[in-house]
């Protein structure tokens, strides 16, 4: 894999210093052939469930021909929040504790119940990117993770 992403920066370093467009894009080619070899090596990384935390490539991907312009390979790695992070943090609205569950933090205050969005193993704290839970959502979303609240 190591070898695959060198190769790819390689081959655009490569084109990029080419005297012509025709040259340019047949090395961008052969980059995008180093690009797919990687994809298809994590892929197979994830079906061997050597790296489990990472689901590669999203569906929505997957419809999308890799040749055209509008391809755009959407990864979702789910890696936990560092636990000292997570016994600091409080709802910004609530100021209550929070609970993780999935790609949410989760806020434990039975008045508010917000969530907020973990994006690429980063919390996002901001209260227009949260979302109101249902009580009974929230109740199950809590029970999931072992809490009682």
């Amino acid at each position: 894999m190591r070898k695959a992403v060198v190769s790819i920066s390689s081959n655009i370093a490569e084109g990029a210093g080419r005297g012509s467009d025709t040259d340019f894009r047949r090395i961008l080619l052969m980059a995008t052939g180093s690009s797919n070899e990687l994809e298809a090596q994590l892929l197979a990384v994830r079906d061997l469930g050597i790296a489990d935390y990472c689901l590669l490539p999203t569906a929505a991907w997957a419809r999308t021909p890799p040749h055209t312009s509008t391809a755009r390979v959407s990864y979702s790695c789910f890696m936990p929040i560092d636990p000292q992070l997570l016994s600091i943090m409080v709802c910004p609205v609530s100021h209550a504790p929070l609970r993780e569950v999935g790609d949410w933090l989760v806020s434990t205050d039975p008045e508010t119940r917000f969530r907020y969005p973990v994006r690429d193993g980063i919390p996002v704290m901001l209260t227009e990117e949260s979302e109101e839970m249902g009580r009974e959502e929230w109740e199950q979303a809590l029970q999931k993770e072992g809490t009682d609240e």
